[in-house]
């Protein structure tokens, strides 16, 4: 991860060799596909990965799935081996109004209430709101998961310059440029954020993640990226234009 910035400049790969050894999955909402035993089977997957990369950098005391797993959108980064799709790295957007729909909280306010900064969660909440009335989405982005094997191999930077582009692809093609996100210090990610546009929240924006081993964290927002990411993002775009989705979206009332 502390090289990614230099590698997502200056990366030179046969995008053809990638097509071929890895696939993009979507799901959305798992919980409005149930009956759908693809969403049900890549569901479980998806759990193992989170729980076995959560817990093999954090401890064992560390569970990070919760209800809004079942109604957020589950971005996959898969292996292909012989036509079997094995998860090697996801992340989870939460879509404001889908929270909003199942009436459950949006997440970033909880967590920065319960780490401790109060007045960052109300920042937070005046960002959201004075999206929301515009008619516009916002989503919560987390869960960033790779498979332990593969943090500690060469295949990090690369694997990691995949999973950012098909980040910026998912909110370049939902056309959702308003988001926020949580950095946990201890893996640097801030830097990565700071790299992709993304801005502290407040001047305050540190918070105690309690759920992840009380880790230091800093939220962001962002509402346009930088022009490296953009690059990067459009390096991989074949990769997530050939994505497989499942599931369903919410009902419109």
């Amino acid at each position: 991860m502390i090289h990614l910035i230099s590698y997502l400049e200056n990366s030179s790969i046969n995008l053809q060799i990638m097509k071929n050894k890895y696939q993009v999955v979507v799901i959305e909402n798992p919980c409005l596909a149930w009956d759908d035993m693809h969403v049900k089977d890549f569901f479980v997957k998806i759990a193992k990965l989170k729980i076995e990369g959560f817990q093999y950098e954090y401890g064992l005391n560390v569970m990070p799935l919760n209800a809004h797993d079942f109604f957020a959108t589950h971005v996959v980064l898969c292996e292909v081996d012989n036509g079997e799709l094995t998860p090697i790295s996801a992340m989870k957007i939460s879509k404001y109004s889908v929270c909003n729909f199942f009436a459950h909280s949006f997440p970033p306010m909880d967590l920065a209430l319960q780490g401790g900064n109060s007045a960052l969660a109300k920042e937070i909440e005046d960002i959201v709101k004075q999206i929301t009335q515009q008619g516009k989405e916002i989503t919560y982005d987390a869960s960033w998961t790779t498979r332990p094997d593969i943090r500690n191999s060469n295949l990090i930077n690369r694997i990691s310059r995949i999973v950012f582009a098909l980040w910026i692809n998912y909110h370049l093609f939902n056309s959702i440029p308003n988001l926020i996100v949580s950095a946990t210090l201890k893996v640097k990610t801030d830097k990565i954020f700071y790299a992709t546009g993304c801005v502290p929240i407040s001047k305050n924006p540190y918070y105690k993640l309690i759920e992840v081993d009380n880790q230091d964290a800093m939220m962001f927002s962002c509402n346009r990226f930088s022009d490296m990411i953009l690059r990067n993002a459009e390096r991989y775009r074949d990769l997530w234009d050939n994505r497989i989705e499942y599931g369903n979206s919410i009902p419109q009332i």
